[in-house]
């Protein structure tokens, strides 16, 4: 703190001063941090008789979907499992206290939930359990997003010119109603909705899934010519809906063999994956490239599938990893459609 202040105000110091700590500095003693501790007591009581600045801690569907992906997804990637677990409880917060069985509120505080979801906290929170999903393989996860998935085509697409529209709300005005691939604060329900639809595809080989993703991105290809600058939400999900590399992984989960081969797919920066372990018992749905395909002599296994043709098994964890970082042009990416 200084007599002129730190404080500027039209390129000019006011004498005031925004009091912060200067880390570096390596002149202080044990006697100046309690000095310190006194003299923010002092200040914490005189701060408390101000009126406290308002909060926003209300609980928005839409945000949390983004953050319990972001969490699923870096904490599967870098054994951070507390980050996987943190998803969990979140995913759990908003189906009990934003959620009436397939039906989503849009926000929450003070005990009390607020407003219908609107189509991005929807599709959000498809894709959140979708992230959860491929972390945890545990099936309930694909279920819920199966199932907001259908709220969505049920209540909110537009059977005229295709795509989803912001609310259901049938109160709102025209102008509210709208449907863009633009993204905003958040990423466009639409955009989203294209991974989501091409995650259900590849997990599921429901052709519906793939037809609903093609019709979205037909639906906004034109608005790419002149505004892809805002749409890289759905241009990521194009791409990935052309290019998904599926990691077939055959072993029991709790396996420690099993889970070297997920994390050497993991280790991998591969943007367009999708990562499902099947265990001992389960069946892929009919359709899927990987359908039939078991684990060799007894061992886990993988197998890398791309459009329609699957890789040979691999039951290494380091072959697996070099495996992923081969050329794309190379004889085992090119089995596995990936060329």
């Amino acid at each position: 703190m200084t007599r002129e202040g730190n404080f500027a105000h039209e390129g000019q110091l006011t004498g005031r001063n925004i009091l912060h700590r200067i880390p570096h500095l390596t002149d202080i003693t044990d006697t100046d941090e309690a000095t310190f501790v006194t003299q923010r007591r002092t200040l914490f009581e005189a701060r408390e008789k101000r009126v406290r600045p308002g909060r926003d801690d209300k609980v928005l569907t839409d945000w949390n979907g983004m953050m319990i992906t972001a969490l699923a997804n870096a904490g599967s990637v870098f054994g951070q499992y507390q980050w996987v677990d943190a998803a969990r409880r979140a995913f759990r917060f908003v189906c009990d206290k934003l959620g009436e069985g397939d039906t989503l509120y849009h926000s929450y505080r003070a005990g009390k939930r607020q407003h219908p979801a609107i189509s991005e906290g929807y599709a959000n929170m498809a894709r959140a359990a979708l992230a959860l999903w491929e972390a945890t393989s545990d099936r309930a996860y694909l279920d819920r997003a199966i199932a907001w998935t259908k709220v969505l085509d049920d209540k909110f697409w537009d059977v005229v010119q295709g795509g989803y529209v912001y609310s259901k709300n049938p109160d709102l005005p025209d102008s509210v109603r709208t449907r863009t691939a633009y993204d905003s604060q958040v990423p466009s329900a639409n955009g989203v909705m294209i991974g989501v639809m091409g995650r259900l595809f590849y997990a599921t080989a429901d052709q519906a899934y793939a037809e609903r993703a093609n019709t979205l991105i037909q639906a906004f290809a034109g608005d790419a010519n002149a505004g892809f600058m805002q749409m890289p939400t759905y241009l990521n999900n194009y791409e990935f809906c052309t290019s998904c590399l599926e990691i077939i992984v055959f072993g029991p989960p709790s396996d420690a063999r099993t889970q070297d081969l997920i994390k050497a797919a993991l280790s991998r920066s591969l943007p367009n994956r999708l990562l499902m372990t099947v265990a001992p018992g389960e069946v892929l749905p009919p359709g899927h490239p990987a359908e039939g395909k078991y684990m060799q002599e007894g061992q886990p296994t993988v197998y890398i599938c791309g459009g329609s043709v699957c890789s040979p098994p691999v039951t290494s964890a380091a072959v697996l990893s070099s495996v992923l970082q081969l050329p794309e042009n190379s004889p085992m990416n090119r089995a596995a459609g990936n060329a």
